[in-house]
């Protein structure tokens, strides 16, 4: 079932000229790792895939893999709505997250408008930012990039 997924993925990774045709899809593995909490998501062994990626996205992927419940609530402005179904940008780093571990997603390993916003949430948390000040911010910074994910808007936040 999971080989079918990943099929599925690579293929409208591949329509949506994420994968260059004839690639070795190699980036397109998700791999489980052990999560029982949020604070030990933090700590976690990271997926190969980043192996070697920069510092800047390790640390993107770090923080989704422990902030999830927050990202949700933040859309990702690199058109991978449309041409991957991610809902908000916690997807592009997360296909899914339970108290049996994670499953990554390489999407954001390759995507400098995921981990810009990532980081950007993270840099406002630090502040102090309320995580509707934060979504204000992001829509603010990135609606003009691209189509932004159909994300519901936090607790608290008036449309």
């Amino acid at each position: 079932m999971l080989a079918g997924a990943a099929v599925i993925v690579a293929a409208g990774l591949w329509f949506g000229g994420i994968v260059p045709p004839g690639g070795s899809g190699e980036h397109l593995s998700a791999v489980t790792a052990p999560a029982s909490t949020a604070a030990a998501s933090r700590q976690q062994a990271q997926p190969s895939f980043l192996s070697d990626a920069s510092p800047r996205v390790r640390e993107a992927y770090a923080f989704a893999a422990g902030h999830g419940d927050d990202l949700i609530y933040i859309p990702c402005y690199c058109g991978c709505g449309e041409h991957s179904g991610h809902r908000n940008v916690r997807d592009c780093f997360i296909k899914q997250q339970t108290a049996a571990g994670i499953t990554y997603d390489d999407h954001g390993s390759g995507c400098d408008i995921c981990v810009s916003i990532v980081l950007d949430v993270k840099a406002k948390q630090a502040e102090g930012q309320t995580l509707a000040a934060t979504r204000k911010f992001i829509d603010a910074r990135y609606s003009k990039i691209g189509p932004g994910t159909n994300t519901p808007l936090p607790p608290g936040m008036e449309e």
